[in-house]
Parts: C-alpha cells; sequence; structure tokens
C-alpha cells in the first residue's frame, strides 16, 4: 500500500503530467487551471493544495526530490568518499529524471520555448544547487576559498545537467544525455572536497 507521501508525489506528477500534455497539444497561455484539473480528475481545491500556479505543476515534484537528495547526502556512509558519495548521488538523480517523468523531453522542449516555464525551471535548479553547495561547504575548511569552490562546483554541475536537458529535447536520440552529464561531472568535480573545481577547458 502506497503511503501518504508516495500518493501526494503521485498526485502531483499526475498533475504535471496533464499540465504538460494540454501546454503541449493546446499552448501555455490557453491552458486553464480548469483544462488541468478536469483532465488529471480532480478539484480544484486538490490543484492548490499542491500547487500555487499552473507553471508549478510542470515541475511537480522538483521540491521534494531536492530535499531527498539533501537527505542522501547528509548520511554518507563513513566508508564511502565524500566526493564519489556526491557523484553518486547526483549520477542517480539525473538518470532516474528518464524513468520518473515520462513526459521529460516534452517538458524541456516547452520549457525552451516558454519564458515563464523557463524561469520556473532556475528556480528549482537552483534548489539542487544549494543543496550541492551546502554538502560542499559543510565538508571544506570553512574558508572563503572553500566556499567559493563549492558554490562554483555546485554551479557547474546544475547547469551541466540543464544543458544536457536542453540538447537532449532538440536532438533526442542523437544525442546522450546520460553520458554527456557523466562527462561533465567527471570535469567539474574534484578529486577531493576542498579543491578548486578543475579547469575544464584545458
Amino acid at each position: 500500500m502506497a503511503t501518504r507521501a508516495e500518493a501526494k508525489l503521485q498526485t502531483r506528477r499526475s498533475l504535471g503530467d496533464a499540465a504538460l500534455k494540454l501546454f503541449s497539444e493546446n499552448g501555455y497561455a490557453e491552458t486553464t487551471i480548469d483544462d488541468i484539473v478536469e483532465a488529471a480528475g480532480v478539484s480544484r481545491r486538490t490543484f492548490f493544495y499542491h500547487f500555487p500556479t499552473k507553471v508549478a505543476a510542470a515541475f511537480p515534484d522538483e521540491d521534494v526530490k531536492s530535499d531527498s537528495v539533501r537527505e542522501v547526502l547528509e548520511t554518507k556512509p563513513d566508508d564511502v568518499d565524500g566526493i564519489e558519495h556526491l557523484r553518486r548521488t547526483i549520477d542517480e538523480l539525473f538518470t532516474g529524471r528518464f524513468d520518473e517523468l515520462p513526459r521529460l523531453r516534452e517538458r524541456y522542449q516547452l520549457v525552451a520555448a516558454i519564458d515563464e516555464l523557463r524561469m520556473e525551471d532556475l528556480r528549482t535548479d537552483f534548489l539542487y544547487e544549494q543543496v550541492i553547495a551546502d554538502y560542499l561547504i559543510r565538508h571544506g575548511d570553512g574558508s572563503s576559498n572553500s566556499q567559493l569552490s563549492a558554490r562554483r562546483i555546485a554551479a557547474a554541475i546544475v547547469g551541466a545537467a540543464r544543458a544536457c536537458f536542453y540538447t537532449w529535447a532538440d536532438f533526442g536520440d542523437a544525442f546522450d544525455p546520460i553520458a554527456a552529464f557523466r562527462k561533465a561531472l567527471e570535469d567539474h568535480l574534484p578529486s577531493r572536497i576542498g579543491l578548486e573545481v578543475p579547469d575544464a577547458s584545458g
């Protein structure tokens, strides 16, 4: 039996799926919240319990996922290297998106074309960026250089993920987003916490 949290997430994803389908078929501006709740088979009250606006429905689980990533990072096993733990966690997050969100490619095609969705995408991306930066800062040496490095690494990783999603949205099967993202992790993650982000241009 599904837990209350799982049922809540499923409702959010159902609303998100309905919203993306309607945005794609009818246009973002033309789609109303009433259209979304009708397609999802729920009430307006249910919609507003989960989302404040229709744009938020296109990103149904990013707040939950970013919180779960923080929890995973905070429970690093003692026998696992800090950077390796971060790499595994972020890799699992990125690759899992393709199974968890069936309209993922459609979402990024829409995001690339619609300003309101693009701004929400940036907002949710910052959630992950902050989680990664906090983890690196917590395990750094407390210096300003360590904090700067942590924030640069976090921004580079999240930016790489966004670039991979957008490129995949344009090129489909001609582009392998998972391989590209794993290469970006190799380029941007240092060998240990506290080191400066590597210079990928060299």
